[in-house]
Order: C-alpha cells, then sequence, then structure tokens
C-alpha cells in the first residue's frame, strides 16, 4: 500500500495500488488530485565523522571511544 500526500494540505494516507494514477478526493481538505506515490523523503539522520562535525561547527569535539 504506497503513501501518497494530498498537494493542498500536506496530508499523508496510505492508498490503495489501484488509486495510483486515479483522482482521488483528501479526506482532510476535500481538493481532488491525481495520486501520485510519494517521493523517498531525506533521511532524518546523517551520519558523519568527527573531522565533518569539527569542520561543519567549526569547533573541537570528543571522539567517542570505540
Amino acid at each position: 500500500m504506497p503513501s501518497i500526500m494530498c498537494p493542498h494540505c500536506h496530508r499523508s494516507y496510505n492508498a490503495p495500488d489501484k488509486a495510483i494514477g486515479r483522482k482521488v478526493k483528501c479526506p482532510g481538505c476535500q481538493s481532488e488530485f491525481t495520486a501520485q506515490p510519494k517521493a523517498n523523503p531525506i533521511p532524518d539522520t546523517v551520519k558523519m565523522t568527527a573531522e565533518e562535525i569539527e569542520r561543519y561547527y567549526g569547533k573541537k569535539i570528543d571522539k567517542p571511544s570505540a
């Protein structure tokens, strides 16, 4: 079941596979739009090395012990 997002109110919903490519009505704002699978979101976190963090933030940090 793909996730779709209303382009008007930006609410996300799970939709049946058969809804993709068809006109649907948002249960939140009642606007009609063509259902398209939601693009893959950017990950919430990005792993950075201690050196990258120091360069980015401009300060020295304590390196975690392994």
